[in-house]
């Protein structure tokens, strides 16, 4: 019967010969660990619709807020998405309706953007 020995490592931890070892310094991983999502939106052109050339720092933050994930975020995105999709076929006779119009160009615009991204430093 083979026992096995437990060896304890600082804090910090190091690594024996042959192991690999990821080492991540704690200020960076506390980083890593603060970044959220939001979910932006273009602000309105002068046509009254959604500007996506517009710079990000004039974007709002949308009524659903901020996400933990950048994938629960895209998934915000795509759930909108698809609900302005099932609204379209259910109600063909507002598709010219410059409410609507406005709706999807918005919807289609959304974008997902870190919470430290650079350009979100001039708001």
């Amino acid at each position: 019967m083979r026992k096995l020995i437990s060896k304890k490592r600082p804090v910090g931890g190091w690594a024996e010969a042959g192991e690999k070892q990821t080492v991540v310094k704690l200020h960076h991983a506390a980083a890593l660990a603060l970044v959220g999502w939001y979910l932006m939106v273009p602000p309105l052109g002068t046509d009254g619709m959604p500007d996506s050339k517009a710079p990000l720092s004039r974007w709002t933050i949308a009524v659903s807020g901020s996400y933990d994930t950048a994938r629960s975020c895209k998934e915000r995105i795509s759930d909108d998405l698809g609900a302005l999709s099932n609204y379209a076929l259910k109600h063909p006779e507002q598709s010219d309706d410059p409410h609507i119009k406005n709706v999807e160009q918005t919807r289609f615009s959304e974008q997902c953007i870190a919470t430290d991204d650079p350009r979100l430093r001039d708001r």
